[in-house]
């Protein structure tokens, strides 16, 4: 019988430590959800983007909607991976009542390519940006589906996600009701889009790659140009066969849903940090696993990597009461072989950025062990 897989190292928990955390001075309220590419750029150091929130409120922090927040994105370096520079620039501000989330950030023939949820309270759609120098950037436009939620249920591929996506629609119908004339003109003018979130883009050769989430799945789009990502024929013709393009099924790990983000070699292996949401007790967990990349497949998935303890809870307003979830999501991660370590930054309680070191040789071993591979 083969041995089980090999454990993390017991001094990784001495190892945790918060790593970014809000400034009460400029409003910030959470500093979350990093993306950084994992070598160096131009001398300057590993460009650090993150999400940074903030508010005008006075309310308590579990109070707060929604409607009270604001984020944009932070330009930050790493000069080592435990070490920033401090010196911060906003990249992409939040205006006129819309926000920029979550962001990616990616170097395609030696341009920056920079993706970013776009909140408008209602709708959220990834953005594209690119930059040959993270000084001068281009709006690229939408590149997630750019059409009805549904009309996204009326051609989709398959049964599952006409019935989780028709709830969601129903659901956000009765918000716009409650709502209103400004509902009425949310949905008579921007209509209720499709929920698309965790780009990692990427050109391994001649195509561009896009893995992402449609709820509740992991799923792989490619096309010769960003602009056939816009195409709403493309658009549609992806809908209708997504079985093609599902990479991994929730379910098949036992969550409510599934995400991935980052990208980073780890020996002959492209590794990515896989996030899963199941509930314990009715209280929703975030928890992370590092996966494995090839031949746009996931062939290994290791155990969680990251669990979320009471440190990691966060209470939040909704609907008029307040709820509770706990949150340990992987948002980027640093491979140093030399050193022997891999670096996982994450998203602790949707306040504060915390970074955890693994071993990457036991990483690289887990992602091997026959118990962590996936079948065909």
């Amino acid at each position: 019988m083969e041995d089980e897989p090999p454990d993390p190292d017991e001094s990784n928990k001495n190892l945790e430590r918060i790593f970014l955390e809000p400034n009460p001075d400029l409003g910030e309220i959470a500093t979350i959800n990093p993306s950084s590419i994992p070598f160096p750029v131009n001398g300057s150091g590993m460009p650090f983007l993150y999400r940074s929130e903030a508010t005008q409120s006075e309310k308590p922090f579990q109070e707060l909607t929604p409607e009270d927040r604001e984020s944009s994105i932070i330009l930050e370096w790493l000069e080592k991976p435990y070490k920033l520079t401090h010196e911060k620039r906003v990249i992409l501000a939040s205006k006129q009542g819309v926000s920029f989330e979550d962001p990616d950030i990616a170097r395609i023939d030696n341009e920056f390519y920079i993706s970013a949820v776009r909140y408008d309270g209602e709708n959220a759609q990834v953005n594209l940006f690119t930059s040959p120098d993270l000084e001068q950037i281009t709006d690229r436009g939408i590149i997630s589906p750019n059409i009805s939620l549904k009309r996204a249920i009326a051609i989709v591929g398959n049964e599952k996600y006409k019935q989780i996506w028709g709830k969601e629609y129903h659901g956000r119908l009765r918000r716009l009701v409650k709502m209103g004339e400004k509902g009425k003109w949310i949905y008579q003018n921007l209509g209720v889009l499709l929920w698309d979130k965790n780009q990692i883009l990427s050109k391994p050769e001649t195509e561009i790659e896009k893995i992402h989430r449609l709820v509740p799945d992991i799923h792989l789009a490619v096309a010769k140009n960003i602009s056939d990502f816009q195409n709403t024929e493309y658009q549609e013709d992806y809908l209708a066969h997504i079985k093609e393009h599902t990479l991994l099924r929730a379910e098949d790990l036992g969550y409510e849903r599934i995400g991935i983000r980052a990208r980073a070699k780890l020996g002959d292996k492209i590794i990515s940090l896989l996030h899963g949401v199941h509930k314990r007790a009715g209280v929703p967990e975030y928890e992370t696993r590092l996966c494995e990349i090839k031949n746009r497949k996931i062939p290994a998935i290791t155990p969680p990597i990251l669990i979320p303890t009471e440190q990691d809870i966060f209470r939040y307003m909704e609907g008029g009461e307040v709820k509770t979830k706990m949150v340990a999501y992987g948002s980027t991660l640093i491979v140093d072989e030399d050193a022997d370590r891999v670096w996982v930054y994450y998203n602790s309680g949707d306040r504060v950025t915390k970074v955890q070191e693994f071993s990457a040789t036991r990483a690289y071993e887990q992602l091997n062990h026959s118990a962590n591979r996936v079948a065909a």
